[in-house]
């Protein structure tokens, strides 16, 4: 029985498992086999400037700020961010309802521990995502076929959903790509979710 199916079973509660399993194992695959056509490309809109971009996603009740050389689309239920060398990428789901922060958490970290190997947590914390406390999780192991990487998690909960978001970068990223990284999580403003289709802006 697969990780993803076995996760759905062993966590009923969680209605958005398969949904957030899945989006995990894509976003750590990434690393190792790069980008397919999975995915339709997010369409750009009305320049704002020339460096960043802003990703508006109302079905998640999330907008935020990338690089514009960043490629960013979305993959079912979730959107998915890649650095241009895809050193670095993340995946954000609001797999469940308001007040399932721990389900989600230990969903990611389920889901991340079955595919990684030697996987060890190096920090369990709280952090942010843009205004809203989440919990957060930092661990380190090694993809097929043998590449090491670092994946950060993060769980929280705003009074419409729960999101749960995952992080995965290249051993030693390079410090333009973790501060991008943390721009972006930094730029995440969350809202209730609206029924409509996802668009992207250029600029802040």
């Amino acid at each position: 029985m697969s990780a993803i199916r076995r996760l759905v079973q062993e966590r009923p509660r969680l209605a958005g498992a398969l949904l957030l399993a899945g989006a995990v194992v894509v976003a750590l695959t990434v690393l190792a086999r790069g980008l397919g056509d999975d995915g339709s490309s997010v369409d750009a809109q009305d320049e704002l400037t020339e460096d960043v971009r802003r990703a508006l996603v109302p079905p998640l009740g999330l907008s935020l700020i990338y690089p514009e050389d960043w490629d960013v689309r979305t993959v079912g239920k979730t959107l998915r961010l890649t650095s241009p060398e895809k050193s670095v990428t993340a995946t954000f789901a609001a797999p469940a309802a308001t007040g399932s922060t721990d389900d989600v958490r230990r969903a990611l970290e389920f889901t991340v521990r079955e595919v990684l190997q030697r996987d060890e947590v190096l920090r369990r914390a709280q952090g942010r995502l843009g205004t809203e406390a989440v919990d957060t999780i930092e661990l380190s192991g090694r993809l097929r076929p043998g590449r090491n990487v670092r994946v950060l998690l993060l769980a929280g909960a705003t009074a419409w959903r729960t999101y749960g978001v995952t992080v995965t970068t290249a051993q030693r990223p390079s410090q333009r790509r973790v501060a991008e990284m943390a721009g972006i999580l930094a730029s995440v403003e969350l809202s209730k979710p609206r029924d409509a289709r996802v668009q992207t802006r250029a600029g802040g």
